[in-house]
C-alpha cells in the first residue's frame, strides 16, 4: 500500500510518475523530454515490422507442424503395414525434425524488408 513514508521510495522506482517534480523549465529539461519521445517514437515505428515477423513466425510454425504430422502419419500408417522397419520409421522422424529446424532457420535470414 502506498503511504506518506514510502511515496518518496514509490517514486523513485516509477520516475514517469513523478515526471512533473522533475522537468523543470530548464534547457535540461526540455531535452530529457525531447529524448524520451524520441524513444517512444522508435519503439512505435518498430511495431510493423515486429507484426510480420510474428505473422512469418506463426506461418512457419503451421508449415512446421502440418510437414510433422504428415511425415508421422505416413511412418505410422506404414509401420503398422509392417511395410518399414523400424530403423526406417526412426529415420523419418528424425528426418522430419531435421526439416522443421531448417525451416525455421529461414527466420534467421529474413531481410529486414521481410520483417
Amino acid at each position: 500500500m502506498l503511504t506518506k513514508e514510502n511515496t518518496k521510495d514509490w517514486m523513485k522506482a516509477h520516475p514517469v510518475s513523478n515526471l512533473p517534480g522533475r522537468i523543470r523549465p530548464s534547457a535540461d529539461g526540455l531535452k530529457y523530454l525531447f529524448e524520451q519521445r524520441l524513444e517512444i517514437a522508435q519503439a512505435l515505428a518498430e511495431i510493423p515490422g515486429l507484426r510480420r515477423l510474428s505473422r512469418a513466425t506463426m506461418n512457419i510454425v503451421h508449415q512446421n507442424f502440418a510437414t510433422v504430422i504428415g511425415i508421422n502419419t505416413v511412418g505410422l500408417i506404414l509401420g503398422a503395414a509392417s511395410n518399414i522397419s523400424v530403423m526406417m520409421s526412426a529415420l523419418m522422424h528424425n528426418a522430419s525434425t531435421i526439416l522443421v529446424v531448417a525451416n525455421s532457420l529461414r527466420l534467421l535470414f529474413m531481410s529486414p524488408k521481410e520483417r
